[in-house]
């Protein structure tokens, strides 16, 4: 007779596993439910604080204009450079799509920097022609490089669109329509779910960064958050300010939850062939495609021009070595501390019962918090005499990064979770001798690609994280990305160009690695196919 589940004995695993979920809650949502607790007490003194005033309701109308501006036109070149990166199924072009991600973890303010840069060489061309010159400032100019910084992410999310769609229903419809109706009536009708999420999300990176429209002198919704903390120095004040806010990024991305799970969890089917678009449709494919290669050039291009000579940008970096330092171990910290919270997370999200869609919605959930207030959040909870002796050390920029990060990691493993073939997990429980044993000769090489992916991703943004590092970093230290924030309201120059230069080439060297391990250990581990056939299960 079987023992029932709550009498059986729980494994040291079972035991793990409960910490982890019970430490991601604490890390996530601490801060969160810190301020909301705080909040019901200064509510209930300064009832009139939830009022909305006019100047806040115009700052938010303008804010989700700006952002819904940067997702439409987003979306708009991500799927006409999709359509193009989506016929390139073999050889190094395969590859070489998916670079363009690499440029992703890039901050908003470094593209920010690089096309002011460039504007202002056009300009004083312009003008020794007689010519009026052109000017990077308030909305246009926020509009402009917000939908530059975005675009990887775009193209990224639109090329997973394009290969969700079943192939044998394309080459069904084109067997009696043109292939510009087959796209417009087949392709995309099936891939609106997901285009749909995708500039769900596009708007929510826009909405909540204030870096960009603050270096073009355009105030938006999330730098009145910050400045009303910085006014008040009421964690509560702003958190209530932050309420339409956080309802908007909330309700975006509870509706983006179902296609965010079926990208997640669908593996990718659709491949390209040949196909025969007129001619107006190509043009505006290469317009996209010009417009790709104009971001990356200008990015790149622009600041190696502003950096000077070698001596210089040698001599830049020796003077931010402790920001540089004080970057690297904090962010590699983050990137290593998340993982088992993270799998944990992901553990939970691959149920496919009422558990695994709670801890979907308590994933994603999270992504929709504007980053200055989880550092308002974090204040809130660990400025406490429970917490005296870590609150203000540099361990609060990175809970602020874990904070922030792991539900990503979560999502990352995640996929690695369903990408394992679950008859090998089953077939190693039969010839298990020790659960420790069958964790690290089984279930750990399977999750490598996964753990790799999620470090790499982890680090590479939290080397860019501003808004909850900025409230966070304690006094005496600051982050490579602080200092150059600091500088960029002073104007471009040489030592601003050489540490937005490095940011992009560790950026850029993280994501090669990433690439490179991750092909490597594909290559050691063996065919799950093969290994069905040869052991008959």
């Amino acid at each position: 007779m079987s023992i029932p589940y709550r009498y059986q004995h729980r494994s040291p695993g079972s035991y793990l596993h409960i910490f982890g979920l019970l430490a991601f809650t604490f890390i996530v949502f601490g801060p969160l439910l810190s301020l909301v607790v705080d909040s019901a007490g200064y509510l209930a003194s300064e009832p009139g604080q939830v009022i909305p005033t006019e100047r806040s309701s115009g700052l938010l109308f303008n804010s989700i204009a700006l952002a819904f501006c940067v997702a439409a036109g987003g979306m708009i070149l991500g799927v006409m450079i999709a359509s193009v990166l989506w016929r390139w199924q073999s050889g190094r072009k395969h590859s070489l799509r998916w670079f363009l991600l690499v440029f992703a973890p890039i901050p908003p303010y470094v593209h920010a920097l690089a096309w002011s840069t460039s504007m202002s060489y056009l300009s004083d061309i312009l003008v020794r022609f007689g010519l009026p010159g052109i000017s990077l400032q308030g909305w246009s100019g926020s509009w402009w490089v917000q939908l530059m910084a975005l675009l990887p992410i775009a193209v990224g999310l639109s090329l997973i669109g394009f290969e969700s769609v079943e192939v044998t229903m394309i080459e069904a419809a084109r067997l009696v329509r043109s292939d510009i109706q087959v796209l417009l009536r087949v392709i995309l009708p099936l891939m609106a779910p997901m285009l749909a999420a995708s500039t769900g999300i596009l708007f929510l990176l826009s909405l909540v960064d204030y870096s960009v429209p603050s270096l073009f002198g355009l105030n938006v919704y999330s730098l009145e958050i910050f400045a009303e903390y910085g006014a008040t120095n009421q964690p509560s004040s702003a958190f209530l300010l932050a309420l339409p806010e956080l309802f908007i990024t909330l309700a975006v991305i509870l509706l983006a939850r179902n296609a965010l799970k079926d990208a997640v969890q669908n593996q990718v089917r659709s491949r390209a062939g040949t196909y025969d678009w007129p001619l107006w449709f190509t043009w505006l494919q290469r317009f996209a495609i010009i417009v790709l290669f104009l971001q990356i050039s200008i990015l790149v291009l622009s600041l190696v021009s502003s950096v000077g000579t070698g001596k210089d940008l040698a001599l830049t970096i020796s003077m931010s070595r402790s920001e540089i330092s004080f970057t690297f171990w904090i962010c590699i910290a983050a990137s290593l501390i998340c993982l088992p919270f993270a799998l944990a997370a992901a553990h939970e999200m691959q149920r496919k019962d009422w558990r695994g869609t709670v801890w979907w919605v308590l994933v994603i959930s999270p992504l929709a918090v504007p980053a200055p207030l989880v550092g308002i959040g974090m204040v809130s909870l660990w400025n406490r005499p429970l917490w005296y002796e870590l609150y203000g050390t540099s361990a609060m920029p990175l809970l602020a990064l874990l904070a922030r990060f792991t539900p990503l990691a979560a999502i990352v493993l995640m996929t690695q979770l369903r990408r394992i073939d679950p008859l090998l997990l089953d077939a190693a429980q039969v010839f298990d001798t020790h659960p420790l044993r069958t964790w690290f000769q089984v279930r750990l090489p399977l999750m490598t690609p996964g753990l790799m992916a999620a470090a790499f991703i982890t680090f590479a943004l939290s080397i860019g994280e501003l808004g909850a590092t900025l409230i966070t970093v304690p006094p005496g230290r600051g982050t490579l990305t602080l200092k150059i924030y600091n500088y960029l309201h002073y104007g471009a120059s040489e030592q601003v160009a050489g540490l937005c230069l490095m940011m992009v080439a560790i950026t850029l060297l993280a994501g090669f690695l990433a690439m490179i391990m991750l092909r490597g250990w594909s290559r050691l581990m063996p065919d799950n196919r093969r290994i069905r056939e040869d052991t008959g299960i």
